[in-house]
């Protein structure tokens, strides 16, 4: 259905608790349902379809709902938010040089421990899902500091890595100098973006990100590359 395939890309996906007031769950069911809502970047200018799935929770938590989120990639595969996106960042920022100051660990007995409480300096912009890329942008005077506590409504996926900075995919990010990338996938763990007054390229195996300056922000789009094309 909706073009998905039906296959689950990592298997079963785990259950994320949410209540139905708070983050806007369908209600209990056993298949996945399209939302309301749009995700990242797909391809060209158009933005990753949001499905989710939620099953009633254990007797003892009637008012209570397991909720799984998905994205639908550019391919049409069914992209799980936490386990293929969520647990990639976070897994993948203590790679990160310019951001481990921030990066939450764990200690010997297994509770989280920070480096450091305060505020990340950069906001963290979630462009593409397939493969995942982060362009990490220094915040600026004024910049909001939303939370993100109704995931997916406010266009973010929280951080387990980042007390006070989720990854965000809505809304576009200020083209600022000390901008750079993040691709897990692809082992970037900070390629700089040198000029913020032409357009940028990011080239991925099948695609590339294009970012074009415009009034202060980046417009962001996908497109085929000149030596292979998205299928």
């Amino acid at each position: 259905m909706f073009g998905v395939r039906a296959h689950m890309r990592h298997g079963a996906l785990p259950a994320l608790l949410c209540s139905v007031l708070l983050t806007g769950c369908a209600m209990p069911g056993l298949t996945w349902k399209m939302t309301e809502y749009t995700g990242p970047l797909a391809f060209g200018g158009k933005r990753a379809e949001v499905l989710n799935k939620c099953d009633l929770g254990p007797a003892f938590m009637s008012d209570v709902v397991a909720c799984s989120w998905a994205f639908v990639d550019h391919k049409g595969d069914k992209v799980n938010a936490t386990d293929d996106v969520q647990s990639v960042l976070d897994d993948f920022m203590p790679s990160v040089d310019r951001l481990r100051p921030w990066v939450q660990v764990s200690t010997s007995s297994g509770s989280p421990a920070s480096p450091s409480r305060q505020h990340v300096p950069y906001h963290l912009h979630l462009v593409t899902i397939s493969p995942v890329a982060l362009l990490v942008v220094p915040h600026q005077p004024g910049d909001d500091r939303s939370s993100c506590s109704r995931w997916p409504k406010d266009g973010c996926i929280p951080s387990r890595r980042f007390d006070l900075e989720p990854y965000w995919y809505q809304g576009e990010p200020r083209a600022v100098p000390g901008s750079f990338w993040v691709v897990p996938s692809l082992g970037i763990t900070g390629q700089m973006i040198n000029s913020v007054d032409s357009d940028v390229l990011l080239e991925l195996p099948d695609s590339r990100i294009r970012l074009s300056p415009s009034q202060g922000v980046w417009r962001i789009s996908r497109e085929a590359s000149r030596s292979r094309a998205v299928r």
